[in-house]
């Protein structure tokens, strides 16, 4: 009898444990499933070998706890055959042991050409602080082959004049994204475009005057439509993000007509956060229940099934007593901040998330011992962060619904 994967094709090690991406989601295995899982990824796939293999590492295991193991609580991801296959070609990361984070949002600049309602980050086109260049190589160097994805954003990170070399210098170390405002001054060359695994561009409105509006920017509309034609040219991997800013279903459905009209394919909602510029924009966002609008996408997802794909960012389910974030911020996914400042998520610009800066290479003993010490200070000190986000008018629970509740 022999034990294959199943339906599994990204597995990244981080300290002792294996995390198996299924479904677009993280699933942790324990000590005795990472390393039954590990020996399958060596090409140990028969039954009665893999006990052999568990129990010379200080695993006291019988046939039975282990068939229950791998049939039952592995079934997910695990298969049984009675005869001997070809091994799957896999995409793995990271290293045992050592905690190095899957992905990384990287912010390159806070310069941008709109001035939205709703930015937490007060980005405009005054604004010019970039990362480093120099600092952002030395960087990639330490987590090349290790951590597998990178994701620009700004800013406008197509406003970011080194982009190019990065691309040029890393494409075949990294998959790389990138969230774009879709207003920029010079068009990226069609090689550069063409070489993101995925672009996400962020539309506001469905009319000139709704989106000009949200975006403070007369000429945006425009132009945004005009460079969402110009990237379709050369990567076929493009989503639509927008927020959702009444509870108006007829905006929302004429959003969805002119998404399908200009040959987009992927669209994604999602609700405007009282952080940032939001708090003195209030007045635009405060009459919309995201609740209903969720019901309403559904409807409309079915309804456009084949067409077009409508999703939704909605927070985690199930939180966790024992993770003061349930989304694998601070630990498989990190935020670098144009100033080089690591926090947990991009979100979280607050000092008191403060994790590191890749200008003093700290992130090397972040990536030796780990995010735990981190998440339990923020768990001990749960209501200080709390009381801290409420003298800013802001609730630290509605930032990110996967933020632990006390």
């Amino acid at each position: 009898m022999y034990i294959y994967l199943k339906n599994i094709n990204k597995i990244h090690f981080y300290g002792k444990f294996l995390y198996i991406n299924k479904a677009n989601s993280w699933l942790k295995l324990n000590e005795l499933k990472s390393l039954i899982f590990i020996e399958i990824l060596k090409g140990n796939n028969n039954f009665d070998d893999l006990i052999d293999k568990v129990s010379k590492n200080n695993f006291n295991i019988n046939y039975f706890t282990f068939s229950k193991i791998v049939i039952d609580e592995m079934k997910e991801i695990l298969e049984i055959s009675f005869k001997k296959n070809k091994r799957k070609k896999l995409i793995y990361s990271g290293i045992k042991n050592k905690y190095f984070p899957y992905n990384i949002q990287i912010s390159l600049t806070n310069k941008c050409l709109h001035n939205c309602l709703h930015c937490y980050k007060y980005s405009n086109s005054i604004k010019n602080k970039k990362i480093d260049i120099n600092k952002l190589f030395s960087f990639f160097n330490y987590i090349k082959n290790k951590t597998p994805e990178i994701e620009f954003s700004g800013g406008e990170p197509f406003l970011y004049e080194e982009l190019d070399e990065i691309i040029n210098n890393y494409y075949n170390d990294f998959y790389f994204s990138i969230i774009t405002s879709g207003n920029w001054k010079n068009n990226p060359s069609p090689k550069l475009v063409e070489k993101f695994d995925n672009i996400k561009l962020t539309l506001y409105g469905y009319s000139k005057k709704t989106h000009n509006y949200f975006v403070g920017n007369k000429n945006s509309f425009k132009k945004v439509i005009k460079n969402i034609q110009y990237i379709q040219r050369y990567n076929k991997n493009l989503t639509i993000q927008t927020q959702v800013k009444s509870n108006d279903i007829e905006e929302i459905e004429n959003f969805i007509k002119l998404s399908i009209k200009i040959g987009i394919k992927n669209i994604v909602f999602g609700e405007v956060l009282m952080i940032g510029r939001a708090k003195s924009n209030k007045d635009n966002f405060n009459n919309y229940d995201f609740n209903l609008i969720r019901n309403n996408l559904f409807s409309l997802r079915e309804k456009y099934k084949g067409i077009i794909n409508i999703s939704y960012i909605d927070s985690p389910k199930n939180l966790s007593k024992k993770n003061f974030f349930n989304c694998k911020a601070g630990t498989l996914s990190w935020s670098v901040l144009e100033t080089g400042d690591i926090t947990p998520c991009t979100l979280l610009i607050d000092e008191i998330f403060y994790l590191g800066n890749i200008y003093l290479e700290d992130y090397k003993k972040l990536i030796n011992l780990g995010f735990e010490k981190y998440n339990n200070i923020y768990i001990n000190n749960f209501e200080k962060i709390k009381n801290k986000y409420k003298k800013k008018g802001e609730n630290i629970n509605n930032i990110c619904g996967s933020i632990l509740k006390k």
